[in-house]
């Protein structure tokens, strides 16, 4: 393949790599904005002011990705401010008819003063944003970097191809013929350097994209396992089996603002003796005031296997396939870029190794680089030969 098919190529990838990099930092900004709104939330409940809000309507939702319909219940507050507090609170429903018996009862919900606002009982999730919000900005960051190494190889190609390696041996054979040797060694030397920067620079490239392709299927991994959790909830939630369970025990958790906070865990056994263990209930600042709450009861959905999940509790299978489904073509992206600059790379090997077979002494004596004469040189090569044989001839009929 020639040099221009190559450069080309480069740029195709480099093309690709630029629209990826504007799909990751579209993500990126969007789970910054979700984690912002969660952590707004869990400020709230560490601000630990508790009002009573009303239901006020209804929402249904459909899965991105097929299922079945569920009703959700809308909430809404108004402190003594005039500031408005709106949000989904309360049980996921099956039916509209189901989801109209609650409008006009009350929920309790934290405020901070500023119109967030979250059921007390809820878990805020602005770990999980956080924690995805990272891995998009570290492969944006890694995007931009493989883009613009692909650019600077691309230039350096096409500044070749305009400068044109031929070229360059022709103009110099011509104005210094009597040192063509060393005008050859020296420009034969001038490529191999550029080449093998090239190909050190494309290995690079290629090692980089491998390396974000492993860490990816690592948090795909992750990603599968955690949507499997979840479907098991949702599962549960779906067969409609409630039971009471009992907070048995209390968990602590770092915050990622360097601030701890407490939870409660609850534990059931049904008459099959298959244990259920989970963390629900509010939030708690110190282990005083969530230990006070062991010993009471909470409402839990079943599966009869041993998973479950808190009434109110929304599983996280659906933001998880999703993450799951960008994690992938990310992946799939990523593995096809590296075969490609794995395909250059292999054909800038075999180009130096005809030219290290070009000027192997075995076969070209004691002037090896002559396999490197370009096409100029031999152009002036053969213009001295036939006047050489011109000048022979008038002498012969002289004679």
């Amino acid at each position: 393949m020639s040099q221009k098919k190559e450069r080309l190529k480069i740029r195709k990838i480099a093309n690709i790599i630029s629209g990826m990099t504007l799909f990751l930092i579209f993500f990126s900004i969007l789970f910054i904005v979700l984690y912002d709104s969660s952590y707004q939330e869990r400020k709230a409940i560490n601000g630990g002011v508790i009002v009573e809000a009303e239901f006020i309507d209804i929402d249904s939702r459909t899965s991105f990705f097929g299922g079945k319909e569920t009703w959700h219940l809308e909430y809404q507050y108004i402190d003594k401010n005039g500031v408005r507090y709106r949000g989904v609170a309360g049980p996921t429903l099956d039916s509209m008819e189901e989801a109209k018996q609650y409008i006009g009862k009350k929920v309790e919900i934290y405020i901070d003063g500023n119109s967030h606002s979250i059921e007390v009982g809820q878990t805020p999730s602005d770990r999980k944003w956080l924690v995805i919000a990272i891995i998009f900005i570290i492969l944006t960051v890694t995007a931009i970097a493989v883009y613009f190494r692909l650019r600077a190889v691309y230039k350096r190609m096409k500044a070749e191809e305009i400068t044109g390696e031929e070229n360059y041996l022709g103009e110099e054979a011509t104005t210094e013929l009597q040192n063509r040797d060393i005008v050859e060694d020296t420009a034969i030397e001038k490529v191999s350097k550029r080449r093998m920067k090239e190909k050190t620079e494309l290995r690079k490239t290629a090692n980089s994209v491998l390396c974000t392709a492993l860490v990816l299927l690592i948090f795909v991994s992750v990603s599968i396992l955690l949507y499997y959790q979840s479907t098991l909830q949702r599962n549960a939630m779906e067969g409609g089996v409630i039971v009471e369970a009992k907070y048995d025990s209390v968990s602590y958790f770092s915050g990622s603002s360097g601030r701890g906070y407490y939870q409660l865990r609850y534990k059931y056994i049904d008459e099959n003796g298959v244990k259920y263990e989970g963390i629900a209930g509010p939030i708690f600042n110190y282990v005083e005031e969530a230990e006070r709450h062991i010993g009471e009861k909470v409402d839990i959905y079943i599966d009869g296997k041993g998973n479950s999940i808190k009434v109110g509790s929304t599983p996280a299978d659906k933001a998880l396939i999703a993450v799951f489904v960008v994690l992938i073509i990310i992946v799939l992206i990523a593995i096809a870029v590296y075969f490609k600059l794995l395909a250059v790379d292999k054909r800038n090997l075999r180009a130096k190794e005809v030219i290290d077979e070009a000027n192997s002494p075995s076969e070209y004596g004691e002037n090896p680089q002559e396999a490197m004469t370009s096409e100029p040189i031999a152009e002036i090569q053969k213009e001295e030969i036939t006047i050489d044989t011109a000048i022979e001839d008038v002498s012969n009929i002289e004679e």
